[in-house]
């Protein structure tokens, strides 16, 4: 069942990114799908945060919409400005304020909800976040290399960014290009 349910991601998610993916698929090749128990516990934290993050910011935004959060996650990963793992990027605050809204709300991790009967909603958000943690540099970013987003809803008047893309809900941001003197 569990390989079952990683495939179908992989498909799908290939399938958003453009990429072509075998129709008649042997033993082999489902062997190479990975089981989030079969990492080690450094990178199974970081995908449960990066769960965390996905199930807060964008749980009920579509497929896209909560791929779009863990690449904005993901790209402050790389990013020599933040941290440079998924928790730390997470749990980062400026003086005051939480650079993810719920981290500041002191909202229960994702986890919590297997408890609660979600079990099915809470895999699904594991397996993307997994998938864009394993295979993050091969895959195309639907937020064109953003580092910010906010919702719709909002205007944080933000003056040194500039708009990528809007999924969903959300408004993707990356910093202007800094203009040097000559």
């Amino acid at each position: 069942m569990r390989i079952r349910k990683l495939f179908t991601l992989s498909v799908v998610s290939i399938i958003l990114f453009g990429c072509t993916f075998p129709q008649k698929t042997d033993s082999k090749q489902l062997q190479n799908i990975i089981d989030f128990y079969q990492l080690d516990v450094n990178d199974r934290r970081e995908i449960e945060c990066l769960t965390d993050n996905i199930h807060f910011e964008a749980g009920a935004e579509s497929q896209q919409g909560k791929i779009a959060v863990a690449f904005v996650t993901m790209n402050r990963v790389n990013h020599p400005k933040y941290p440079s793992s998924v928790c730390d990027v997470i749990k980062q605050r400026d003086k005051k304020t939480c650079q993810f809204s719920w981290v500041c709300q002191k909202k229960t991790t994702a986890k919590k909800m297997l408890t609660n009967g979600h079990e099915e909603k809470y895999n699904y958000m594991r397996d993307l976040a997994m998938y864009v943690y394993l295979n993050y540099q091969k895959l195309h970013d639907p937020t064109k290399g953003a580092i910010f987003y906010h919702a719709n809803y909002v205007n944080p008047n933000w003056k040194k960014v500039r708009k990528t893309v809007t999924i969903g809900k959300h408004i993707f941001y990356k910093t202007k290009p800094e203009v040097k003197d000559i």
